[in-house]
Parts: C-alpha cells; structure tokens; sequence
C-alpha cells in the first residue's frame, strides 16, 4: 500500500513544498528541459505585469521632480540675476555717445553691435597694463638707470599691440559669457542703447511688417495716453465730488438724503436740454437716471460718491464743472428749507407753551403772523430763545 502511495503522481504544490520561492517562471506549455533542476512555481503574467508598472510608474515620477527641481533652480537664478541687474547702475557714457550723435543710425548701430562692447573694456586694460609697469608716471626726476630702465620698457610696450591682442582674446562673438548677462555698467548701457537703436532702425524701414508695427506702437501709447487722462479726469471729478456731500449733509448727522440728491441731478438735466414748459414732461432725459430705490432714503459719504460717479463718468470737464455748482445751490436752498422748517416748528411749540390763557380754546396755529412771533420773542425768557 505504501509503495502505491509513492509511485502516485504528485501535483506541483506538493512537490514545492519544503522548496524556497523562486522569481524564475516559465509560459504555458513549456516544460523544464532538466529533471535535476528544482520545481519552479508559476508565477502570473498579471502579477508581473503590474509590478513591472509601478516600477515604470515611480521612475517617471522620479523623472518629473527632477525636472521640477531643474526649472525651479533655473527660475531662481534669473530672479537672482534680475536682481543683481537691478542694483547695477548704468553708465551714462554710452548714451551721450550713441545717442548723442551725429553719423547714421546704422552706423551706431554696428559699431554698438561689433566694436564698442569690447574696445572700452580693451582700452581700460591697456592702460592698467602700462600703469603697473610705471609708464604713466613722468620720468622727470630719475636716475639715469631708471631713465634707461624706463625707456627699455617704453620701447617693448606697444600699446596697439597689446590692444590688438585683447580684441582677438576676448572676441564678442565668442565669449563664453550667458546671453543677457551683463554685471558691468557699460555693457548693461551698451546693451539698452544697441536694443533701442535697432529698434529705431527696424521702424525707419519701409517694410510692411515696421509700418504695422509702428501703427500699433502709436495706437498702444494713444489709448495709454487717452486711458491716463480719463483717470486723471475721474480722480479731479472724485476729488470735487467729496465735498458735495458736506454741503448735503444737515447739523448731527452723517447721511444725506437720498431723494434730495437724486431730485438735483434731475433738475441739471431739465436746465441743459433747456426745453419749454409744455415740453419738459414728455422729455428723455440725455443721461439716463435710476430712480431712487423706495428702501434707500440716506446716503453714507461712499454710497454717494459710488452714486454720482457712475452719472458724471460721460460727462465732460466743462458740463462737470456745472453740475457741481447746481448741486451746490441745490444743497444751500435745501438746507435753507430745513432750517426754515425747524425754526417755524421751534416757535409753533414756543407759541403752544406760552399762551396759558388760551385753555380749553380753538388756536389756529398756522396763521401766526410776524408781528404775533415777534411779539413771543419779546416775552419768552432767553434760555428759551
């Protein structure tokens, strides 16, 4: 019984067992070519599959934040360069020199483009040369050796040589320098002069493509221009505005009132368009004007100002001018009303409190004459008064 048990075939599981695992693996239908070799368990093309994925997928993120580093360290050295850039002065030389001028404008430009970048640069270094070997020192009061000496020197040292030797070292058009570095006043003003002089020369051309640019240059610097005088005229309009709504504004109280304001604007309009009386009700008006809401009687300073500024925004300086001084008018005459009325309401009530002897009668106190509150006045106390 036992020996039928051992020559019963085994499956893969139970012939691994006791096996370490291995990664080898083999496809569908293909067998070991070995008996010796060990029972290699299947792995799943899925498996595989998606570990081979994730692998792919943690070296493309490794990727992209490298390059998140490189253009981040890229974005930090040109701010740290337009920074430099900015706290390096310009040299004033370059622009009385090129500017300045008289030869043509394609002249200065070559010569800002090829020559004058390195030729400054090369004459400074030709005299610190001849300053460290002494030669800009007067030979007045040496010795005959130094005078010999001096001399000896004077001879070796050709200047045109030496300046010859820097512009063939230091060629511009093969520096090793970055673009638009430039951490030297001279060349930063060299620079902006040979930008703005090919500029200039690309608008003098007869080209298609310069006359569309310069059209478009003069209409962008006309809007500015236009845009900056209407913010000019808003900010004077604002700034003659503000005390409009002081002149509104009755004794203790910090609002204005709404209807008053809107009846005066109203009232400017009908006196422009200037129409007969029998014409004046059927007229539109040119500004057209919100009506009051019914839940807004008062004004703050803000609300005002927000008010009145979307109103006078088309209007021009001149009919601006005219309607501050009719509002003005407007606010005096209305002010005038309600004073008028609180003087008349302080002597309705002066004139109920004194008549004592009029108990129980029917006073008309609506037709108080002059004479009869002058007469009040004469007998009321003065802390009354």
């Amino acid at each position: 019984m036992d020996d039928q048990d051992k020559c019963t075939p085994k499956t893969v599981d139970e012939i691994a067992k006791g096996f370490p695992f291995s990664q080898r693996f083999h496809t569908h239908g293909e067998e070991p070519h070995s008996q010796l070799r060990r029972p290699q368990i299947r792995i799943r093309t899925t498996a595989l599959q998606e570990r081979l994925y994730n692998e792919e997928l943690f070296l493309v993120r490794l990727l992209s934040y490298q390059r998140e580093d490189q253009r981040r360290i890229k974005e930090a050295l040109v701010d740290r360069v337009e920074w430099l850039l900015q706290r390096i002065p310009i040299d004033i030389l370059s622009y009385q020199w090129l500017q300045n001028c008289t030869i043509s404008v394609e002249v200065r430009a070559f010569l800002a483009e090829h020559l004058f970048p390195i030729l400054v640069l090369g004459l400074e270094h030709v005299l610190r040369e001849a300053d460290q070997h002494g030669l800009c020192q007067p030979s007045e009061g040496k010795t005959d050796e130094e005078k010999a000496e001096f001399e000896q020197m004077k001879v070796n040292f050709n200047p045109l040589n030496r300046l010859a030797e820097f512009l063939m070292r230091n060629n511009p058009k093969y520096d090793n320098l970055t673009g638009n570095i430039c951490l030297t006043p001279y060349s930063r003003g060299i620079r902006q002069i040979l930008g703005l002089l090919k500029q200039d020369l690309f608008l003098k051309s007869d080209t298609e493509l310069a006359k569309f640019t310069a059209a478009a240059d003069k209409r962008k610097s006309d809007f500015e221009m236009l845009k900056e005088q209407e913010e000019r005229e808003l900010d004077e309009k604002r700034r003659k505005l503000d005390p409009v709504f002081d002149c509104f504004r009755l004794d203790g109280r910090d609002d204005i009132n709404a209807v008053v304001v809107q009846k005066s604007i109203q009232s400017f309009l009908q006196i422009a368009i200037n129409l007969p009386e029998n014409l004046m009700i059927t007229e539109r008006p040119v500004v057209h004007v919100e009506p009051v809401d019914e839940n807004v009687e008062c004004y703050i300073r803000s609300e005002f100002l927000t008010y009145t500024m979307a109103l006078v925004r088309p209007l021009s300086m001149e009919a601006f001018d005219m309607l501050v001084e009719h509002m003005q008018r407007c606010a005096r005459e209305y002010r005038e009303h309600v004073n008028q009325r609180l003087k008349l309401d302080v002597l309705t009530e002066i004139a109920i409190s004194c008549d004592k002897d009029a108990v129980g009668k029917k006073m008309d106190v609506g037709k108080v004459s002059v004479e009869d509150t002058e007469t009040l006045f004469a007998v009321t106390n003065k802390n009354l008064r």
